[in-house]
């Protein structure tokens, strides 16, 4: 008679645990980067055959764990003085590391006989093969798919055309401003641009130019840029959001924020920063100037949850899934939809069985008031009277529409939207204080609509401060 521990991920299979119940065992207990749904913990008991326990990462680490994390991570990775290039893949395997190791630490009293677990989406193999644990899957060179990810995106996406290092260039796109030329490296796809804009592909970006990217479309490069970089931001950054992967950014590298709070970021970090040019939609938020019909229609926004930063577990969308459900059943005459993240699924993300749960675990509840999401973005948005995110882009553009948004953080760490919160944006901690705003909304919406109204103009005074600054 033994104790096991077994570590898993999305990517477990009930079907590996005949390797691990060969001998009799007296307890076991599974540890998850993810929180699994009640349905998953009853196909593991009917399949062992006996009770055992369940936690997560996030049940054993505090929010000065996971900055730790972080902390000791950024500096490993500095002192080590990695290439721009594999920063962010060497950070992430740091960060989950130690992210395991102290998770590790809070557990290894227990005494387990033996280990066992599952590699990758959080788990790091590297760790619990040196505390002697056993493989069950294949390990995974994430640091190898990353880069192949890199330079394959680069082949596919983009014209390609080798310059005279023989490295790849992306595509150039021109946006002339007053008397200032913008060539952006890369299709600005996500950047919101006035109308009227004019983006012209070019062949090349004369010596005058300005340099431009996106956040999202820059690609690290081991040689340093000589010239003036201009990183436009299409995304939100929470400003208490950790370091992370801001070291693999050139020092010539100049971020373009388009809202005061990701700004702060930046500026966290001693980072150059400078507030968008003229022909970049400010993100203005509206007033809700009437009440519409009774509102029928509750969207939960899902955001990513990866390895990204520390500060964030894979279990945070889990817990915030599985609330909404149990809220949705104290409504029944309303309809409640989960909206998952466009690319939760891929393998470095949350991982190729994420939308399946999902699926599975609404099928399993069989509420005839909820239901996944398969339609776009913009039929969402055009049918949801109220918005639920973590934090996310699309509950700020929620605030842009004008339709009310609630920022729901049931992590135990400090909300991404704190910045919106403190100007008084509707926001919940826990399932209660969900439905306590729901209760109001639903009753009469006034006060609801006040409340955020009275956000918005406050946000809209300091996000018109902050574009005066703009050159």
């Amino acid at each position: 008679m033994k104790r096991i521990l077994i570590l898993i991920n999305q990517n477990f299979s009930n079907d590996v645990l005949s390797k691990v119940l060969k001998k009799e065992v007296s307890d076991l207990s599974f540890i998850s980067t993810h929180q699994l749904f009640d349905y998953e913990k009853k196909r593991i008991r009917e399949k062992i055959g006996y009770s055992c326990d369940f936690i997560t990462f996030a049940d054993l680490l505090s929010e000065e764990d996971l900055i730790e994390c972080d902390k000791l991570s950024t500096e490993a990775c500095l002192n080590a003085m990695y290439s721009k290039s594999t920063y962010v893949t060497k950070f992430q395997e740091k960060s989950i590391y130690l992210k395991n190791e102290k998770v590790y630490s809070k557990i290894k009293r227990v005494g387990f006989k033996k280990i066992y677990y599952v590699d990758g989406l959080g788990i790091s193999g590297k760790l619990w093969a040196r505390k002697g644990g056993v493989n069950l899957s294949k390990r995974i060179n994430q640091r190898k798919n990353f880069l192949r990810k890199i330079v394959d995106g680069a082949k596919r996406q983009f014209s390609i055309t080798p310059n005279s290092n023989g490295n790849y260039i992306d595509e150039i796109f021109q946006i002339n401003a007053k008397s200032n030329h913008y060539y952006f490296i890369g299709k600005p796809n996500r950047l919101r641009f006035k109308q009227g804009t004019i983006l012209e592909k070019v062949a090349a970006i004369p010596e005058k130019g300005i340099r431009c990217t996106t956040i999202h479309n820059y690609q690290p490069s081991d040689d340093a840029i000589s010239k003036e970089l201009r990183v436009f931001i299409d995304g939100f950054h929470p400003s208490n959001y950790s370091r992370s992967y801001l070291d693999s950014y050139d020092r010539s590298c100049t971020f373009v924020p388009r809202t005061p709070f990701d700004n702060k970021w930046f500026k966290k970090f001693n980072l150059t920063t400078i507030p968008p040019p003229e022909f970049v939609e400010p993100e203005f938020f509206t007033v809700i100037d009437e009440i519409g019909l009774k509102p029928e229609t509750v969207i939960l926004i899902l955001n990513h949850a990866g390895d990204w930063s520390s500060l964030i577990n894979r279990s945070d969308t889990d817990i915030l899934i599985e609330a909404f459900t149990n809220i949705a059943y104290c409504y029944p005459q309303k309809n409640f939809i989960i909206r998952p993240h466009p690319t939760m699924e891929h393998s470095e993300h949350e991982g190729s069985n994420s939308l399946r749960r999902i699926f599975e675990f609404v099928d399993q509840l069989n509420l005839e008031n909820l239901r996944v999401s398969t339609e776009d973005l913009k039929c969402d948005l055009d049918r949801g009277d109220v918005f639920l995110s973590e934090y996310s882009q699309t509950l700020l553009d929620v605030f842009k529409m004008g339709k009310i948004g609630i920022a729901v953080n049931l992590t135990n760490r400090e909300s991404f939207m704190r910045d919106y919160e403190e100007l008084g944006f509707l926001s919940a901690n826990s399932s209660e204080g969900v439905t306590k705003i729901l209760d109001s909304f639903f009753k009469s919406q006034v006060e609801t609509v006040d409340r955020q109204n009275e956000a918005v103009l406050k946000y809209n005074k300091l996000l018109k401060e902050y574009l005066l600054q703009s050159d």
